[in-house]
This record gives structure tokens, sequence and C-alpha cells, in this order.
């Protein structure tokens, strides 16, 4: 911003420029310090010559005494001393205006360690005067000493610019969970997590997206502002950006189609997005496609994308990808189908494979099975929130789930009926987390994962969001940090 730096400088008004204004102020500082030392280094000169009368005199106090007693004036007593100790007038004054009394109780030893750090004094001060150079030393780290004793922390950040600008708004983006939001017509955005209130279930929901007709919520997950979201489309692409690039709205805004942010194909379209995890040893993605396949792929094959987009699987006609989920050799998965089945199975019995690989059968559709509905990571004592078409629910032990071998058609995990209709969609489920049902018309509830019943295999569940229309039905679940009310944080916080 602008600003006027009028001053008087010699009695004369002028604007000067910055460094003009500067100079201007550490010469009269230069100045100001110059007269201030010169005072000191004089009145050290005058202390240091009265204490060497005085230890003179305590030195020779029996000889001072006759004098003084013998004399018959002052001025005769000023002029013995001046003969017997070679005085000037200044040390005689000092010597005359005290009292017998107090030059007897003077003490050699402190007058001496005076007299030692006056000369030292002085020895600095004459240096300071006779280098200019000293005196600059000095005026820097009296600022220095003044912004840390009264100076405010910087309120804004001096950045490299790389030319790339991304890596810079960073630095201005608050790091809060958020919950991305895309539609299957490629439209996505970011809100607050805390935007879903808690329900009970069997609630009708909040809308979360203004959605045309013919489009419908098909993916939502939570991530922090600054972690980067993988998008895998449905041609075996996968697209990297970070968070804070999805337009923030409100919770009914109809977000930003994907196609123009990403420079995505015209036939191309979101079928899967994931938060891209911090790399560690270990830890790959497990890819699992609609119809059965599984592959797993190291995390650090996703870290460099160019904004294009990159291949990263090989689909067959007519099959796009359901899940991705990054997983370690110790962890197992569970992979369900529509028909209410699902396989249990070891991670590391699926081995890592290149961008172009097309993977290897995870799961074999049968018994009425169309397509996989999802896929999830076992992690002790964490039950599986699984929800159907027509708004049905339960949570579910998974390690009711007999460990098998890749390939399997699975065995039982909920009994789908006419009145449940297919498994649509399932996810975690533990007692500090609130799982998000969305309906295909953009309906969607929140509630608590411990109000669903924990029940059986072969149990139908129970009501869980009541459908507002013919034709609706549930598409996606996620599970959430659970929300706390502020009563309830505020114990917490006690405790």
């Amino acid at each position: 911003f602008h600003v006027s730096m009028l001053g008087i400088l010699y009695g004369v008004p002028r604007t000067l420029p910055l460094r003009d204004v500067l100079a201007t102020f550490l010469d009269f500082r230069e100045a100001t310090l110059r007269k201030r030392f010169a005072l000191e280094l004089r009145k050290h000169e005058e202390r240091l010559n009265v204490l060497n009368a005085l230890v003179i005199a305590i030195r020779n106090i029996k000889r001072v005494t006759e004098i003084l007693t013998a004399s018959s004036s002052m001025d005769d007593a000023s002029a013995r001393l001046v003969e017997n100790f070679g005085l000037n007038d200044r040390q005689v004054e000092a010597i005359l205006e005290m009292r017998m009394r107090s030059l007897v109780s003077l003490e050699v030893e402190k007058l001496t360690k005076e007299v030692e750090e006056n000369k030292s004094e002085i020895e600095r001060l004459s240096a300071m005067l006779a280098d200019p150079n000293r005196i600059r030393v000095y005026i820097r780290d009296e600022l220095v000493e003044v912004a840390r004793k009264y100076g405010n922390p910087r309120r804004t950040q001096i950045l490299k610019d790389d030319g790339r600008g991304e890596d810079d708004d960073e630095q201005f983006i608050e790091d809060k969970e958020v919950m991305v939001v895309i539609s299957k017509n490629g439209y996505a955005k970011i809100i607050p997590s805390s935007t879903f209130k808690v329900q009970g279930r069997g609630g009708l929901g909040v809308a979360s997206m203004n959605l045309k007709r013919d489009d419908y919520i098909s993916k939502y997950f939570t991530v922090r502002t600054k972690q980067r979201v993988l998008l895998f489309t449905n041609k075996g692409r996968v697209y990297s950006i970070p968070a804070y690039r999805l337009p923030e709205e409100k919770r009914q805004g109809g977000g930003e189609n994907l196609s123009l942010l990403l420079g995505m194909g015209a036939d191309e379209l979101v079928t899967e997005a994931t938060a891209l995890p911090a790399i560690q040893e270990g830890v790959s993605f497990i890819i699992v496609t609609r119809r059965g396949r599984i592959k797993k792929m190291v995390t650090s094959q996703f870290v460099t994308i160019r904004s294009t987009g990159k291949m990263f699987i090989k689909l067959a006609e007519g099959d796009s990808v359901v899940a991705v989920r990054p997983v370690k050799d110790t962890d197992e998965v569970l992979i369900a189908s529509d028909s209410g089945r699902a396989v249990r199975i070891r991670s590391a019995s699926v081995r890592a494979m290149g961008a172009s690989a097309g993977g290897v059968r995870g799961m074999r559709l049968s018994r009425g099975g169309r397509f996989v509905v999802g896929m999830e990571v076992l992690r002790p004592d964490v039950p599986f929130t699984l929800i159907t078409e027509h708004g049905h629910g339960k949570r579910l032990n998974p390690y009711e789930v007999r460990l098998v071998g890749r390939g399997s058609g699975g065995v039982i995990c909920y009994r789908v009926t006419d009145k449940t209709g297919p498994l649509a969609a399932f996810t975690t489920g533990t007692t500090d987390q609130d799982v998000v049902v969305s309906t295909s018309t953009g309906q969607t509830i929140r509630t608590p994962a411990e109000r669903l019943p924990l029940l059986g295999r072969v149990s139908s569940g129970v009501k869980v969001i009541r459908l507002k229309s013919k034709g609706s039905g549930v598409i996606a679940a996620e599970a959430i940090i659970k929300e706390v009310a502020p009563a309830e944080a505020e114990d917490e916080a006690e405790q």
C-alpha cells in the first residue's frame, strides 16, 4: 500500500523513499549514540580520577590525617595534599569533601575493584568511538533486542513462487475435515462434515446436493482439505487433485463438473474416489471392480500423476471400479455382492501389479449375484454396516464370514428379500462413528452406527431410511467421525 514518507531533514521538509528514510534514521541513531558514549566516557574518566585519589588517601590515611589536622585552612590543606601526593584539584576536592569518618571506613579492595571496572568501561567506550563499525553493530543488536522484547509474530508469509501456484495456495488453506460429494454425472464439491445433523434410524434425512432429474449422488467420503483426492474413472484412468481445489459449497449446492475441472474425456465418468494416504512402508492400494476383479498397486505409483491423468487398470468392456482402499500385507478385506454374499480374503494373496494389468478374480459372482457393491478392510472389533437398496440395514461382525482364497463365490452376509431389495452398500460402523446413507434422488441421512443392531449373517436387518418416492434407492453409505454435541464435548474436555 502507498505511504507518504514526509519528514523534516535538517530543517527542510522532504519526501523520501524507504531506503533514504532508513539510512537517515541510521545516521541519526549513530550520531545520538556517539554523543551518549562520549558523555558516558567523560563520566567514567571523572569517576576514575576521584577513585584514584581515594585509593591514595586510604593507603596513606595516617599522613593525610596529619596534614588535615595541621592545616590552618582549606587552601592550606589543598596545597599540602598536592605537594605530598601530586593530586590535581578535583582529586583534592574529593578528599576534602569527605568526612574523616567516611574516609576511614572506605575499603581498599572495593575501591580497587571499582577502579578496574571503570578502566574497562573507558577502554570499551573509547574503542566504540574510534570505530564506526562497532557503533553499527551496537545499533543492530539494539534493534534485535527491541524486536525480541516488543515485536509481534509476523502475520504474513513470504513465499517462493515456483510457477505452479498450487504449493503456495496450500499455505493459506485451513487443514480441516470435509466431506467430498460426487454425483453420478460427475459433479463434485466439498462441504464441512458437520453439515449433517444426527438423526434416528428411519428418519427422512436431508438433501445434500441439488441434482438434475437424471443424476444422483454416487460417492462421498471424508478427507482433510490438504490431502490429495484420487479420482478413478470408468475408463481405467486416475486423476489427482488437492481436496481444497474442489469447490466448497453449501449443503444444497450443485458442485462443479469434474470433466471441466480435470479435463476428462466426454464419455469418461468418475466411478470411485478416495483420499491418497501418507506413503508408508508396506502400504498398497487394493482395487476391486464391479465384475469381481481385484488388483493391488503400491501407493508410490499414485504420488506423481500428470494433470491429464494416468492409467491404473485395464478394464474389460462393461466393467468399472467399485472400491479402492489402502491396505497392508497383514490386512484382510471383505468383498460383497448385491446378492448379499461376501468373501473374506488376505490382501497378501494378491500380488502387486503394474498400471497396465487387469487384475485377477477376487470374487466369483454366482447364485443371483450381478455385481460387487463394495469392499472394506477388516479391523479388530470393527463391525461392518450393510445397507440394502430399499433402505434396510444392520451391522455384522465380519469375522462371521469365513476366510477363503480369492475367486470364491462367498457365503451369505445379508438375507435379501423383495422387501429389502438387493444389497446396495456397506461400510464400517464402530460406536464412535456415524453412518451417512445416500439415495439416488439426493436424499441423505446421518445416524449413529451404534443405533443399527448387530445381527447375524442371515438376518434381513431393520429400516434405516424411509425413501421419499418410488424408483429411488440407496446407492452409497459412508462411516464418518461421530458428531459430538457441545455439552458432551465440554464433559469430555473436563475429563
